[in-house]
């Protein structure tokens, strides 16, 4: 029963037939989302509708069903505030099987919101409900579509149990649990120091579904967790999967950053001691002040001597969302015209709220699933950690589950999971997320994994996901940007959505611009999401498109893996090589995957993110971001163009150079290059070796005469005493980016502070002139800060500092920016580099 939805269409579309259909409009994008109050199967379900973009007319029905005759849920008394005509349900024309629908000739407009509602009863886990919303063209034509679900939760005699994942020292801390299928059941819960349960255990027994903890450490100390009820159906229940939460003492004084992680809910006062020492070990005044209404500091201000001295900060988490939420102390010394009247220190402080976590594995994903194929918390003598963004970019409250599923681990048995609820337009910023949320916070924990975000209750695709995965230093960071792949764009079995037929079968993803030499060095990850387990190999080619090589691999159900250098297998250097991952045809999963190049001296690293080639198919790619700044020892930027021809037949492409507005250096500039059928152009220093060119920074256009499979991609750097520091680019289509009427472009993880500051990047893909919106998502801010711009066809601007040189803002740790498009014909495309202010690392971040 994998799409019961199509089943259920046949009583309704014969429903349909009774009434007339108008013509249909241009295309809307729709979402549902599903709400159902249920106590013992029984109460209201809400079916809420969402028009995210565009219009649709013709005839609409919506509301929700089961679809089993032997089902005992009945559905009755349906109700709509939509454009309906009718609304009824199965009991009123005793049908087998449970449904309520509203239907009617109509038209659905952008931001239109309605719900269809009913009456259950006899609801259980073993059928879920689903809600739909569809709109037939004319010739009864299923034109416009969206579908969800929600799993009625029924209790067994085996608990879920959940507990926060990380709490400081001498915070109170809730273990909470589902009941059991006994009524009035009594629960033993039971805490100990080893996963096995045999060392100081502590047992109680209680009669309600949660039960507090606190403890006081001087040393990172892990406490586990199991719970059971001490009877269900007459015996003992067992007890449910071990959770556990790490009790961390307080952060060091001395510590360059803070990070405060609580319980979501947590009302208690938090307080921090901060060492300050006197700049030059002078004895002067000092003043310290707050940027949030959250945090205070005493002493707000005094003298200062060579001992330096220690602030306390006060942090009230009472009014905070989920994830982490940041503020800024800043310490001024000296007073009036002395040497240090100038000189300041800024202390980044997060309070971190968290949702409780329990174990277990995961189901498939659904449709609109984001994965985020490679997170990780690595502590010892590298530090490592994954700063996970996530955006709500819809007009309804979403919950999400988040799946944690460590690497080379069955993901449908093994992993972590929690859920965190986004108002309308927040984006939450999950800090270090496999220590902070999954509890993988003791000294000894290195573990990396992948990361599923599940919208719950919604069919909604408008939810963004990215993450930064970078090393501490004690320069800055060093890091890499990471997508949150749509499940629908992972590789193997067709995706059929229901109502629709399967989609093309696509069984290849690529990867370039890889190295395995004395400078760089490669690492590929794979990840398997369907929980049925997926073969293939890795099909190593040089740049004249030659196999050189290959890797089989077996990935086990949801499983991720990371092979570190699998090129050095193929026994020489290689400075440009291009890797394809194959899926079988007798493989029943879909998988994606990553390849990570990392500078061997700077150890910096640059994450490539695949592409499907069959699926490209266009006269034009532009590639912005591209530079050519030769300064050795100072400023200098150099981008090196790789472009691969997946088609068939050679292309003959002209490439335009297009400098970036307030440059005129190489305006005009342009060559043909033909490209051989698998073969990869390679350009380092492209402005260079293309143009001669120097002192300039732009887009490259590469123009065919037809529709051609190219790949373009770029990385730009800069060159240290030794190393290298940059960020990889792929190009554009013209039917990337937004257009007027189409959703706004989403831009995530940006930041201005002390420590990183945020270039915004726009072009325009298809020659013509445009007017857009910028609008900032702040945290906290009682204003929406925007700017309205006109860009020319194929203009590229890039703002330096945009948040703080443009909207003129503070100190900004968790921004989105989004674009809309407000007139003209053109369409705009945007992307962030979010560059380290010590390492001066850059991080490229596309928007979505």
């Amino acid at each position: 029963m994998k799409f019961p939805a199509l089943a259920a269409f046949s009583f309704l579309l014969l429903l349909l037939t009774l009434f007339a259909l108008v013509p249909s409009a241009p295309a809307c994008e729709l979402a549902i989302s599903l709400d159902c109050s249920l106590m013992n199967g029984a109460g209201t379900c809400h079916a809420t509708t969402h028009v995210e973009s565009g219009s649709c007319s013709g005839f609409i029905y919506s509301g929700m069903f089961t679809f089993d005759e032997a089902s005992t849920v009945v559905m009755r008394n349906a109700t709509s505030n939509g454009p309906f005509e009718h609304c009824f349900s199965s009991e009123d024309i005793q049908d087998q099987f449970p449904w309520a629908v509203c239907f009617g000739n109509g038209t659905l407009s952008a931001g239109q919101s309605f719900t269809v509602s009913a009456d259950v009863s006899g609801a259980s886990a073993d059928i879920p409900i689903e809600a739909f919303i569809a709109v037939l063209n004319e010739e009864f034509e299923l034109a416009f579509f969206a579908t969800t679900f929600d799993t009625i939760e029924v209790a067994t005699c085996v608990p879920d149990l959940a507990a926060p994942g990380t709490v400081p020292s001498g915070l109170t801390y809730e273990v909470v649990w589902t009941a059991v299928s006994q009524p009035g059941a009594t629960y033993e819960i039971q805490e100990s120091t080893s996963p096995n349960f045999d060392a100081n255990v502590v047992t109680r027994t209680v009669t309600d579904l949660e039960t507090d903890f606190v403890h006081t450490v001087s040393q990172t100390t892990t406490f586990y967790y199991r719970v059971r009820a001490t009877s269900c159906g007459g015996v003992p229940g067992e007890f449910s999967s071990v959770t556990w939460t790490v009790v961390t003492p307080p952060a060091p004084p001395e510590s360059p950053k803070f990070d405060l992680v609580v319980p979501l809910g947590t009302t208690q006062q938090l307080i921090q001691q901060i060492f300050v020492a006197s700049p030059g070990g002078v004895t002067t005044t000092f003043t310290a002040s707050v940027d949030r209404p959250w945090l205070t500091v005493s002493p707000s201000s005094g003298t200062i001597g060579p001992s330096g001295v220690t602030l306390t900060l006060f942090a009230n988490p009472a009014e905070l969302p989920v994830g982490a939420t940041t503020g800024t102390v800043t310490v001024s010394f000296g007073a009036g015209k002395t040497a240090l009247s100038n000189h300041t220190k800024s202390i980044p402080v997060s309070v971190t709220l968290v949702t409780p976590v329990g174990s277990g594995g995961k189901t498939n994903p659904a449709q609109n699933s984001l994965l985020i194929p490679a997170v990780a918390h690595v502590a010892g003598g590298a530090f490592f950690q994954s700063d996970v963004r996530l955006g709500n970019a819809t007009s309804q409250r979403i919950d999400y589950e988040l799946f944690f599923t460590p690497s080379n681990t069955d993901g449908t048995v093994n992993g972590k999971k929690t859920t965190i609820r986004l108002e309308p337009g927040q984006t939450a910023a999950l800090n270090d997320i496999v220590k902070n949320f999954f509890g993988y916070a003791a000294p000894t924990d290195s573990i990396g994994g992948a990361l599923e975000i599940r919208p719950l209750r919604t069919s909604s695709a408008a939810s963004f996901a990215s993450s930064r995965t970078y090393a501490t230093t004690p320069l800055g960071t060093l890091g890499q940007f990471v997508p949150g792949v749509p499940f629908p764009e992972f590789i193997g079995n067709p995706v059929a959505l229901p109502g629709q037929a399967p989609g093309p079968s696509v069984r290849q993803i690529s990867l370039q611009q890889l190295s395995q030499s004395a400078a760089f060095r490669t690492n590929i990850g794979l990840l398997e999401a369907t929980g049925l387990g997926a073969t293939g190999r890795l099909v190593y080619y040089n740049p004249s498109g030659q196999v050189i090589g290959q890797l089989p691999f077996t990935l086990g159900p949801a499983e991720h893996r990371q092979y570190n250098v699998p090129l050095a297998a193929l026994g020489t250097p290689i400075a440009d090589a291009r890797v394809e991952v194959v899926v079988d045809e007798t493989s029943p999963g879909r998988v994606t995957a990553y390849a990570s190049v990392i500078d061997n001296v700077t150890q910096d690293p640059f994450l490539v993110a695949p592409t499907r080639p069959s699926q490209i198919a266009s006269n034009r790619f532009i590639l912005p971001g591209v530079a050519a700044v030769d300064n050795p020892g100072a400023s200098n930027f150099y981008s090196d163009v790789r472009a691969y021809n997946a088609g068939t037949s050679p292309v003959t492409a002209t490439v335009r150079y297009v400098p970036l507005t307030g440059f005129s250096v190489g305006a005009g500039a342009t060559t043909q290059v033909t490209i051989q059928p698998g073969e990869v152009k390679a350009w380092d220093n492209a402005l260079k070796a293309l143009f001669n060119l120097d002192g300039t920074g732009g887009a490259l256009h590469f123009e065919t005469p037809a529709a051609s499979s190219l790949v373009v991609t770029g990385r730009t750097y800069s060159r240290a005493a030794a190393g290298t520091y940059g960020q990889f680019i792929p190009a554009l289509l013209p039917t990337e980016g937004t257009a007027l009427g189409e959703r706004p472009i989403e831009v995530l993880q940006l930041e201005q502070s002390t420590d990183f500051r945020t270039n915004l990047g726009l072009i325009e893909l298809t020659g013509k002139p445009v007017s857009i919106r910028i609008t900032a998502s702040v945290p906290e801010a009682r204003v929406t800060p925007s700017v309205d711009l006109t860009l020319q066809g194929n203009e590229f601007r890039q703002y330096n500092s945009f948040l703080q040189s443009v909207l003129n803002l503070g100190n900004i740790y968790n921004g989105r920016i989004s674009v809309s498009v407000t007139g003209g014909e053109g369409r705009i495309a945007a992307y962030a580099s979010v560059i380290d202010n010590r390492t001066s690392d850059p991080t490229y971040v596309p928007g979505q």
